[in-house]
């Protein structure tokens, strides 16, 4: 599993959330949710690509575009890569890189 992004939710919001994205190649899916928790209650896969076509908030589908970049670089199973994170400061949003030290800090 491997951590590609980090975004929290402006403040104002009705919802906040501090998200970490990680992903998994496919193949190391062994196990299907069988009884939906409230939160995953409508889990589909979809490649990039699809996912490109459905409605999604802003802030998915620059998640998204990230992990397409880092899957064409070859680096998606990479902890060595900086990982985007996203987040509004003083009234503007902003695209800061964490290391991989600082995520151990």
């Amino acid at each position: 599993m491997t951590f590609f992004a980090r975004a929290i939710t402006p403040p104002g919001r009705p919802r906040r959330f501090d998200t970490r994205f990680f992903c998994v190649p496919a193949d190391a899916v062994v196990h299907k949710i069988a009884i939906a928790d409230g939160e995953l209650s409508d889990l589909e896969w979809h490649s990039i690509a699809q996912a490109r076509t459905l409605e999604l908030p802003n802030i998915t589908r620059v998640v998204l575009e990230d992990l397409g970049e880092r899957i064409a670089a070859g680096a998606l199973q990479k902890s060595d890569v900086p990982v985007p994170f996203y987040h509004r400061r003083s009234g503007n949003f902003h695209r800061d890189l964490i290391t991989h030290d600082s995520i151990l800090d």
